[in-house]
């Protein structure tokens, strides 16, 4: 995926609208072959240069939509840039319980570098798993 600080803690919403455009075009019926054909698809870098800006502008507009409607999703989202999906879970717990403040500081214990985004391919198998 072609870096961007605006996708930070939103790669998944950017995965979903690049699969939404991807799937109103392929020809392909099954499962199976939409996921195959879509990492190839991501893999190649299809997407780069003609709709990356396009799908850009979608997932910016789910990004002020919880902004503006459902803050505090917004606020755990933004809040887990940079955690891994274990340590924002205990975060949030400790969060919940009153033990630790929020938004977490970049003192605090659980905060990460950013390891990166999970395989394409995991991301595509949620996306079916959500739409079942």
């Amino acid at each position: 995926m072609q870096s961007s600080s605006e996708c930070d803690g939103w790669e998944d919403v950017f995965v979903q609208k690049a699969w939404e455009r991807f799937e109103s075009v392929t020809t392909k019926e099954t499962a199976p072959e939409k996921a195959g054909a879509f990492v190839k698809w991501w893999i190649k870098g299809e997407f780069k240069d003609r709709l990356f800006s396009d799908i850009m502008e979608k997932m910016i507009a789910v990004k002020r939509e919880k902004q503006q409607g459902d803050q505090r999703n917004f606020k755990n989202r933004e809040a887990a840039r940079t955690m891994t999906n274990a340590d924002f879970e205990i975060w949030y717990e400790k969060r919940t319980k009153g033990e630790v403040k929020s938004p977490p500081s970049p003192s605090d214990s659980l905060r990460k570098p950013r390891e990166g985004m999970q395989q394409i391919g995991d991301v595509v198998k949620k996306i079916q798993q959500q739409k079942e």
